[in-house]
């Protein structure tokens, strides 16, 4: 029997018992909904001025999923930066404090904005189900498109519907519709 095993960050797929194949990770790939215009960005600037190593190719973050960013040139990269944060790419790698020539600069550049930017998104979190959201929903819905149902009673207040004018011999004080009785 075939099992995936996950250690850390990598996954262990084809696990028979003493058989395994490991894959690595997929690498980060930027959100479309993602952007640092107008954020400040020095924790990203004291990222890449760091002397931590820049991961290796399979792992560094990506514009998109299937275009590694060092075979982007260094005009692309600018590019893509400037739309990403709003600043001048030339100012960016100024702050850097690393060679503004080599290409590793801008890639390691690219790679921790693309970070900072996925981070700073909204997170994706999933909707779920519940007893209480579906009776809102339902409450709203019915606010849109009301039914000739009468409302149901809740256990601090009682909604009833006041007597026609008809059935009082006068008109009511409230116009018809729904008054609300506190017990």
């Amino acid at each position: 029997m075939q099992q995936t095993l996950h250690v850390g960050s990598l996954r262990v797929a084809n696990w028979t018992g003493t058989d395994l194949t490991m894959s690595a990770p997929a690498p980060p790939v930027l959100r479309g909904d993602a952007t640092l215009v107008g954020q400040i960005l020095l924790d990203v600037v004291k990222a890449v001025r760091g002397e931590a190593p820049l991961l290796e190719e399979a792992l560094l973050a990506r514009f998109e999923a299937d275009v590694p960013p060092r075979s982007l040139s260094d005009d692309e990269l600018a590019e893509r930066l400037e739309t990403l944060t709003g600043e001048n790419s030339g100012f960016l790698l100024d702050t850097t404090g690393k060679d503004l020539k080599a290409h590793e600069t801008i890639v390691r550049l690219a790679h921790f904005l693309i970070m900072a930017a996925n981070d700073a998104a909204a997170p994706r979190l999933p909707i779920r189900s519940s007893k209480a959201g579906k009776t809102a929903a339902q409450a709203v819905a019915n606010l849109l498109d009301p039914t000739d149902e009468p409302p149901r009673e809740t256990r601090r207040h009682q909604f009833v519907r006041p007597p026609s004018a008809s059935q009082k011999g006068k008109a009511s004080p409230t116009g018809g519709g729904l008054e609300l009785k506190l017990r």
